[in-house]
């Protein structure tokens, strides 16, 4: 693949001096309806570099978990980085605080992204994309580009005998999805998939207490994950296309929450679903509300928003009590009966998300285990957003289809 295959925008740079965030390259950016691009940027960098602070302090505080200790007798896995942006960045930063992994090279299109990149984790900067492929130091590639990359560069990675770690979604289309598992299988490649959600110890406690009978039998489920991100989204960004970004906050936001459910509640079979009718300003799609189907009967529903202030909440009815995760605010369960109501709240262990990803891919490539969020996995939460889609398109309920599982 050469440079004007990958065809990402450096974008947003964003740099580590002192302990402190700061932008370090930042192309103008004019987003439609906008008064200028400097509104679009000047918001957009406050919610990076205030992001970027809180995950600071979140890896400050993390203490690795029992599997990190495990493989404390092994060498730390070898990574090349692929999308040298904004969350790329923050997917660095994840490796390295879960104390499995070192960067050993980077590649992105821009040559100054590379170099800041390479220069801020002392890595090794590649000039074209094969050469991370080619390197025999490289044991896993991390791929944090566009999502319309994404396909490609597993398969790439897959023939090359690399493991691979990808940023949600695993591909735009099912049959990406399902040609690029298959791939990694039959070349005995570790494929790991970025869908974090399940990993925050609120979801954990909440899956615990669904096993263990606590809320009854589930029945009834409700989700919404929602931020303003979108109103500050350029025109001209791969956020912005339709081609690279489908549905939107779905594809972006709405698939973390398909993949939590998912774990929580199992298989989802069939969907229906409303678009807003208003787009955002900028012209991107605003929300998205899907009801979902589950294989035990469960039903459901999924907010997903780009115009909203940020929200992440999921809230599972069973018959005999409610249990609600927010990450803000915790996990609470919730008993309202006829002689009584009563509520308490789920004592949680900190813990990082986004750096216990990291955790599983070493252990899986190092142990020879799958890894927990896979391309199965991720195929599966794919097909839920395709079919949310056809089935506002088609105005009527849709089956899931999921050819891996």
């Amino acid at each position: 693949m050469g440079t004007s295959e990958y065809g990402c925008r450096p974008g947003s740079v964003i740099s580590v001096e002192d302990g402190t965030f700061a932008i370090a390259e930042q192309r103008p950016r004019f987003g439609v309806g906008m008064a200028s691009g400097d509104t679009v940027k000047t918001e957009r960098t406050k919610r990076q570099c205030a992001f970027l602070d809180t995950r600071m302090k979140a890896l400050q505080v993390y203490t690795k978990s029992d599997e990190s200790s495990l493989l404390s007798g092994t060498s730390k896995l070898r990574l090349g980085f692929m999308g040298l942006g904004y969350w790329g960045g923050v997917l660095a930063e994840a490796a390295l605080s879960s104390g499995c992994t070192v960067i050993v090279s980077c590649y992105s299109p821009s040559a100054k992204s590379r170099e800041l990149f390479a220069r801020r984790f002392s890595c090794r900067a590649c000039t074209r994309p094969g050469e991370i492929f080619d390197d025999p130091e490289v044991e896993a590639v991390v791929i944090a580009t566009p999502n319309r990359c994404h396909a490609e560069q597993i398969a790439m990675a897959a023939e090359a005998r690399k493991h691979v770690f990808v940023e949600k979604p695993i591909a735009l289309e099912l049959e990406g999805a399902v040609h690029v598992t298959r791939l990694c299988k039959q070349n005995q490649v570790v494929l790991a998939v970025g869908h974090q959600s399940r990993r925050h110890s609120g979801v954990r406690a909440m899956k615990e207490l669904i096993r263990g009978g606590e809320l009854g039998r589930p029945v009834w489920v409700e989700a919404n994950i929602s931020s303003d991100t979108g109103r500050f989204q350029d025109a001209h960004r791969w956020r912005a296309q339709p081609g690279e970004c489908p549905g939107g906050p779905l594809i972006q936001l709405g698939i973390h929450h398909i993949d939590t459910l998912r774990y929580l509640l199992g298989r989802i079979v069939r969907v229906c679903s409303l678009r807003a009718r208003v787009p955002l300003e900028n012209g991107l799609d605003s929300g998205w509300a899907v009801l979902l189907d589950f294989e035990n009967g469960v039903l459901g529903a999924l907010m997903s928003h780009y115009g909203s202030a940020r929200a992440c909440e999921v809230r599972v009815s069973g018959t005999e009590a409610v249990a609600v995760f927010d990450p803000l605010r915790g996990l609470e369960i919730r008993a309202d009966t006829r002689k009584a109501a009563q509520s308490r709240r789920i004592e949680l262990t900190p813990g990082d998300p986004i750096a216990e990803q990291f955790i599983d891919f070493a252990r899986s490539v190092r142990l020879g285990a799958p890894a927990e969020v896979g391309g199965e996995e991720a195929t599966a939460a794919l097909a839920v957003v395709l079919a949310a889609m056809q089935s506002f398109r088609e105005r009527r309920p849709v089956a899931v289809r999921s050819p891996v599982e």
